[in-house]
Parts: structure tokens; sequence; C-alpha cells
């Protein structure tokens, strides 16, 4: 799978533009400040509508422009798709093969991406809402059906909490909510557990492979389910709901499901939210990073788009070289940004695609 052709127009600091890329490794040079990030969080939102930088849509729009817009070309083994997304204050439209598409269930898995950026080092150091997301960002990028669930789940909770907080709660409405949350938490805690268990095996091959880490790598999610509840069977998870109601009945609130889940890193046997240091939390994310990219070609036959934005400022020359033998071991796209293309020196510069990021515009540059 590659990004043939990206086109955008309105988008952050970005002029409008369209641009080609190589099927293999691009690298964009640009001082900070010119837009590197922006273009790959463009590519991003096209891969899942979404920003992993922002939640508020408007921040996306150019400033003075009413809308913007990111049209791309995707080639995988079979086919070639046009996917598009346009963002307005309060609306989003998205489009493939020009088609108004009016589920986000038909957009998703066309265009499949992980991306590293310095934001990520928060998924360690972060709150347990960040960890959440990024596991259930790759069960949907290897599954996107499950992308339902979430779905389904997510408005049960919205619905079952604003019941929760009236002060003459419906039983039987309550009952109803809890159904449809089990129903859904089932396959939701299903796949996180079966996910965790897959990439720590492939954490522990490539630790070894790449030796980005320092100590043997850890996951465990910790939930507030009890554990005698815990079944592929809904219909138990719906009685662990029925127990404990008089808990969230008092509090007023939904405490417990997957959307109180805790996903606990550990290296070399300690918690690396408390005690990893900043270039051990780097190392620990870029290694999760790739391991995933491993799981992601395996189950799905093809290599997803990997962003790699300013990679060069964020690892010692020891680990990024390493981290680049590995990425340019395979065939697969790669886009990097940086102030500098002096990290690639391990790379014959002739099977790189160079380009440059000035003032929000791409150009063509020769290294």
């Amino acid at each position: 799978m590659y990004l043939k052709h990206l086109r955008v127009s309105g988008f952050r600091n970005l002029t409008e533009q369209s641009i080609e890329f190589s099927p293999g490794i691009t690298f964009i040079c640009g001082r900070n400040g010119e837009g590197k990030t922006n273009l790959l969080e463009a590519i991003y939102v096209l891969s899942l509508s979404k920003s992993y930088r922002t939640s508020k849509q408007q921040e996306l729009i150019n400033w003075g422009s009413e809308k913007s817009a990111i049209f791309g070309v995707v080639r995988d083994s079979l086919n070639e798709t046009k996917l598009a997304v346009g963002i307005e204050k309060g609306k989003r439209e998205l489009l493939v093969n020009d088609e108004r598409v009016d589920s986000i269930l038909k957009y998703l898995g066309h265009l499949t991406t992980i991306a590293f950026s310095p934001s990520d080092l928060a998924l360690i150091k972060g709150g347990p809402s960040l960890r959440r997301k990024f596991i259930d960002k790759h069960i949907n990028d290897l599954k996107p059906t499950t992308m339902q669930h979430f779905l389904s789940y997510n408005k049960a909770l919205a619905n079952k909490s604003v019941l929760l907080a009236q002060n003459d709660v419906d039983r039987r409405a309550l009952d109803s909510w809890n159904v449809i949350m089990a129903q859904s938490a089932s396959i939701i805690l299903e796949e996180r557990y079966s996910l965790l268990k897959k990439l720590e095996e492939e954490l522990r091959h490539e630790e070894n492979r790449i030796g980005l880490c320092d100590g043997e790598v850890e996951l465990k999610l910790d939930t507030n389910i009890a554990e005698e509840f815990l079944s592929k069977d809904w219909k138990t998870l719906f009685e662990f709901y029925k127990k404990v109601s008089y808990q969230e009945l008092s509090k007023r609130r939904a405490i417990f499901g997957p959307h109180r889940d805790e996903l606990i890193i550990r290296l070399g046997g300690v918690d690396s939210r408390a005690f990893a240091s900043q270039g051990q939390t780097r190392s620990l994310v870029l290694s999760l990073k790739f391991a995933l990219l491993r799981l992601i070609e395996e189950g799905k036959g093809e290599s997803p788009v990997l962003l790699l934005d300013d990679v060069d400022s964020e690892l010692d020359s020891e680990r990024r070289e390493a981290l680049f033998e590995a990425i340019f071991s395979k065939e697969r796209q790669v886009i990097i940004t940086g102030t500098n293309h002096s990290a690639l020196s391990a790379k014959d510069t002739k099977d790189i695609q160079f380009l440059g990021l000035n003032q929000g515009k791409i150009q063509s540059i020769s290294c």
C-alpha cells in the first residue's frame, strides 16, 4: 500500500498544492515551522478522517479560509482508490472514489498509516485514555469491522451516562443500555487482550532485532471488571453490570467497563510511566510503533504507510541508524521529516525521494 498522490487546500499553513509521492522512501526537509508536521498530519487525516494532534476540526482550516480539503490516491496490491476529506466549521464530508459515504465504517481501511511524532511521548507519560486510543486505533487497523463495536459501546455509554445523572433512573432503560454495552464490551476486551498478547510477542522479537529498548517490554491490560465475569459471552458481562449497578447509581456515573481500562507498559520490570527516562520513552514508543507495523504487515499482507516526524532530533545516532536499517530492510512507503538529511547517511540517497518545504510549499530538491 502506498499514497501515490496528495492534494491539499486550505489545510493549516500549507499552500494549495499537489504532491506525487514515491512508493518507497520520501524525506521532507525544512526548517522548523515551515509545515512539515502539518503535511504528515494531512496524510493522517486522509487516512482516518481525524487528526492525531487536535480534536477541534476548526484548527485544521487555514487562517482566512472557510474550509479545508484533502484529496489522495492510494494504491494497494489490487486497486487504486481515490479518497477525500472535506472540513468546514462543524461539518465533515468523506468521499471514496468520488462518492460521498455516510458512515466512517465505509471510509476506513483504504489507507492505513502508522505515525510517530514527538507528541507521541505522551503515550507513555500521559493519561490512560491516550493508551486506550492507541491500542484501539490499531485494533481497527487490523480489523476495520471492529469499529462498529466501539461506536456502539460509546453511544450506549453516552446514553447511560445521561440516564445515571437523572434523579429518578428508569431501571429498564438502564438494563437496555447495559445489554448493548455488554455485547460490545465483550468484543472490545477480547480484541484488546488478543492484540496486546501479539504485540508483546512481536516486541520481544523486535527489541532483539532493533535494540531500541533497554530491557524486556511487558504489556498488561488493567480492567475494573471482576475476573470471574471476563468472558466471551456478553451475557456474563451483563450480569456483572447488574451486580455493580448500585455503585453506578450511587455515584451517578458509568464507572465500570472498557472505557476505564488502563494499559500498563513495563520496561525492565518497572512501570514506564513512572520510571522511564525521556530517551527510554522515545525508544519505547518507536519500538511499539514498529512492532505494530510488523503485525499489520503480517495480518493484512501489505505495509501501512509509515509517517516519521522529526525523528532525527528524537533519537541518538546509534538507535536512529538501527531504526532506519530495520525500516529500510523491506519495501514499504516511509515519509520522514527533518531539518536535514544527515540522519539518512547509512542509506544510498539515490533510492530516496527528497522534497523541500518552505513556507508551506513543497518543492523537489536534490541531495
